[in-house]
């Protein structure tokens, strides 16, 4: 009541938090984080098996050093286009955020094959390493975003987060297959058109994926049966069966301990524990047989 006045209390207009903790289990039984590894590692092999071989490319068409050094200072401020992409767009719209790059980037890729010229022009070099260089960003600092999302725990996080970031060090192996492709035509030609295809193969696995962020609740993934109540019948026969099995045990073990200690009281007590001196070792047969005998019928 405020100045003579009823108030009506407050609603709570809080909205309840509904989204369940991701698990490291959660993240790999989806299709979409699956996608974006595999896309990560479409990007970054290609990207580094293309960067590997361009001076031999740019060499060949009568580019300077000067030239060359130009591809990567673009390839190099590409990385702030990538994290803008990653930190402004890919919150809201992740699919367009990692498509959109790879789309201009293989637009350009394909302009260089009718016309080989273009890798002796400073300012085509300039913008192809820059759109390059943002494709090779947007998707890392995007794949840490999309986890995030999902409030994992620290170690579900750590865990999914790392095994995405293994695209980087497998990529280290595409420089390899590149300079076997080069050697092939001596050419820009296999080396470009093997860099297209890894653009088209990831954005062939990035549609379908639907929305790449992990901001809604993880599918179960195990349905627990319901309860059902069971007759009482069973468990008091299993219940009986068990008090009758160990009771029986008891008995027995408590009658052979007793028949053991009889026999072991009477075979110590006896006085025939062994055979007399004047029989062992070089005893008759006769003599050893009766006392057998004799303590066969004390003992027992």
């Amino acid at each position: 009541m405020v100045n003579g006045e009823q108030v009506a209390p407050m609603e709570n207009t809080s909205a309840p938090a509904t989204n369940a903790e991701w698990t490291f289990a959660d993240f790999l039984s989806t299709y979409r984080y699956w996608a974006v590894f595999l896309s990560s590692l479409l990007i970054a092999v290609g990207g580094q098996g293309l960067s590997t071989v361009f001076p031999v490319i740019a060499q060949m068409t009568g580019s300077s050093a000067q030239t060359i050094g130009i591809f990567y200072f673009g390839s190099t401020l590409g990385w702030v286009i990538g994290a803008f992409l990653a930190f402004i767009v890919a919150g809201r719209h992740g699919r367009s955020a990692l498509i959109s790059p790879i789309l201009v980037c293989a637009i350009v890729a394909v302009a260089v094959l009718p016309a080989p010229d273009l890798w002796g022009s400073p300012s085509f070099l300039l913008f192809f390493g820059l759109v390059l260089g943002a494709v090779r960003a947007v998707f890392p600092l995007a794949s840490a975003i999309f986890l995030v999302g999902g409030r994992p725990g620290k170690i579900d996080f750590g865990s999914a987060l790392t095994l995405m970031s293994t695209t980087i060090l497998i990529s280290a192996f595409a420089p390899v297959g590149a300079s076997w492709l080069y050697e092939l035509d001596l050419g820009a030609v296999p080396v470009v058109s093997a860099f297209l295809g890894c653009l088209l193969l990831a954005v062939i696995l990035l549609v379908p994926a639907g929305n790449l962020a992990f901001d809604d609740a993880p599918r179960p993934r195990h349905k627990p049966l319901a309860p059902r109540q069971r007759s009482p019948l069973p468990r008091r026969f299993s219940s009986c069966w068990r008090q009758s099995a160990f009771v029986c045990s008891r008995q027995t073990m408590s009658a052979s301990a007793i028949l053991r200690s009889r026999c072991s009281w009477r075979f110590w007590s006896s006085p025939l524990r062994s055979p007399p001196s004047s029989i062992w070792p070089i005893g008759s047969t006769a003599s050893m047989a009766s006392w057998r005998a004799r303590r066969r019928r004390s003992v027992c």
